[in-house]
């Protein structure tokens, strides 16, 4: 039930309807006027804050030409800031039953609302955990290293993400931490939850809550997978709600070894200024997968559906509005 790479040969002789939605969206923003927030409104929320920081470069790369050095002006306070996102800090939704939906279309563009929502929700927590990571960061820019309550706080987040404390916070610690807490775009995070869950309807999902295939490795810690080899001892971990799974899947990609090419991937896009790219950011993640760039391009062949359902989405409501 994955789905196929985009095939090229098929493309040649017409418009993917993807693009033609795309286009419609942006000729309907251009009339409009009313897309993307303005950008001093944009300013004002966590992830435009975040979005304006300033990062030191990596450890052996050297700063772009005109770059100037990271700066330790104080950030404003969390509760000063805007929320981007709604409050769904309290939902732990139950899966809805995907397998039981006999309309393809109707079940994709579920998924796609059930998943949007999770994600969104894990990523407030983790910019939420970045905007307090910046703040010691420029505190101790400006000789202020973080003691009781922060230092408390700094060490159980390098736990959290495998980053050695060592001796106390120096900057090539806040720069690993800077690396490692970060959002997973909407896109990839729906791409790789529908490829891995068979849209939700997986035995794993459906039993086990499990939409991104994390393995355990502890008996009785998941589900024994029916084809599992002689000798293996894995199993597929079970969760109390999708949203656990999803934690669960934001902090494998945001502190595994396997997954640094994704991490640094995605650290040059934010110093680059451009926005996380998931269709980058997938090459990544060949670790994730047995079947090298083929996994790449079904990621990318479901970011494209995803992008193609926003695309209409925002179209009708547009037009309803209007």
């Amino acid at each position: 039930m994955h789905e196929s790479p985009m095939d090229t040969k098929r493309m040649s002789g017409w418009i993917p309807l993807w693009a033609v939605l795309s286009l419609l969206l942006g000729f309907a923003v251009f009339l409009g006027g009313c897309g993307d927030r303005p950008a001093e409104e944009e300013a004002n929320t966590l992830r435009g804050v975040l979005q304006n920081v300033k990062l030191p470069p990596l450890k052996g790369d050297l700063p772009e030409k005109g770059e100037g050095s990271v700066r330790g002006d104080p950030l404003p306070k969390l509760d000063e800031i805007e929320a981007q996102a709604p409050d769904l800090s309290e939902r732990f939704p139950e899966l809805p039953n995907f397998s039981g939906m006999l309309d393809v279309q109707e079940k994709k563009r579920r998924f796609f609302d059930f998943m949007s929502d999770l994600l969104q929700a894990e990523n407030v927590r983790i910019r939420q955990e970045r905007f307090r990571l910046m703040k010691l960061y420029r505190a101790f820019l400006r000789g202020e290293p973080p003691e009781g309550e922060d230092r408390s706080w700094l060490q159980s987040l390098c736990r959290k993400y495998r980053e050695s404390f060592g001796d106390g916070a120096d900057a090539e610690l806040f720069r690993n931490l800077l690396v490692k807490v970060d959002i997973v775009p909407l896109d990839l995070g729906i791409a790789q939850a529908a490829n891995e869950s068979a849209w939700g309807a997986s035995r794993f999902a459906r039993k086990g809550n499990n939409l991104f295939g994390q393995w355990c490795f502890e008996q009785g810690c998941g589900l024994v997978p029916l084809r599992r080899s002689a000798g293996s001892t894995h199993e597929v971990q079970t969760y109390p709600s999708p949203r656990h799974s999803v934690r669960d899947y934001m902090k494998n990609l945001n502190s595994h070894p396997a997954y640094r090419k994704f991490r640094v991937i995605r650290y040059r896009q934010r110093k680059s200024g451009s926005g996380l790219d998931g269709g980058e950011l997938a090459e990544g993640l060949l670790a994730y997968s047995g079947i090298g760039h083929e996994y790449v391009s079904r990621l990318r062949s479901i970011m494209e559906q995803y992008e193609t359902y926003r695309a209409k989405a925002q179209i009708e409501e547009k037009s309803e509005q209007s």
